[in-house]
């Protein structure tokens, strides 16, 4: 198998390992803030309230601050992973004569094997699915930043019953099921139709 070509087929697999990566990064520093308050009253003597008011203020500034350049992460990954899923199926088809003008067919050929071909189908949509959780937690997330220190407090929205801490829980609940639903799925597909398509060309 041709370098470029090994390295097309295996640029999904990549990309979604990268955002399970990721969707665990995102889990791993944003879980602890469900704890913080505890820790402050154990700790410290801060009475409930004072503790949870004192979380909610730091974790909106955090929100503020992190969040756009996750979502500018978000924003390039997906995508990168959809065309370069899209180039395999495309270049991957036995009618395709683009790859042989890419340089790309080192034999002849460049038809996968139908259960690749179908494990890139399914990693494709995994990966698009992804992006139907996404006005929901969008939503959560812009909600934490902008009420910030406000949080907790009778604002005059419909998040004044609610505070970060609550927010955050619902948004982490959420990103565990798109995690374990679309990203996971789909980095498997990828990885399967990888490891298939370097043994049809072994």
């Amino acid at each position: 198998m041709a370098f470029g070509l090994l390295l097309l087929r295996s640029a999904p697999m990549v990309l979604s390992a990268a955002a399970v990566q990721f969707d665990y990064s995102q889990y791993l520093f944003l879980r602890p803030f469900l704890d913080l308050t505890a820790d402050l009253e154990q700790k410290n003597g801060v009475a409930p309230p004072e503790s949870r008011s004192q979380v909610n203020t730091v974790l909106g500034h955090f929100i503020h601050r992190q969040f756009p350049a996750g979502l500018s992460a978000i924003l390039t990954l997906y995508p990168l992973t959809w065309v370069v899923a899209g180039a395999n199926l495309a270049l991957g088809h036995p009618a395709s004569r683009l790859a042989a003008l890419l340089g790309l067919d080192d034999d002849g050929g460049l038809g996968i094997a139908p259960a690749a071909r179908h494990l890139y189908i399914a990693g494709l949509v995994c990966s698009v699915g992804h992006m139907l959780f996404g006005p929901r937690a969008l939503d959560l997330m812009q909600t934490i930043g902008a009420l910030g220190g406000k949080a907790g407090k009778d604002t005059g929205t419909p998040e004044k019953k609610h505070d970060n801490l609550h927010l955050l829980q619902t948004w982490l609940q959420l990103h565990l099921t798109r995690t374990f639903l679309a990203d996971v799925p789909g980095w498997l597909c990828f990885t399967g139709a990888f490891l298939l398509s370097v043994a049809r060309s072994g």
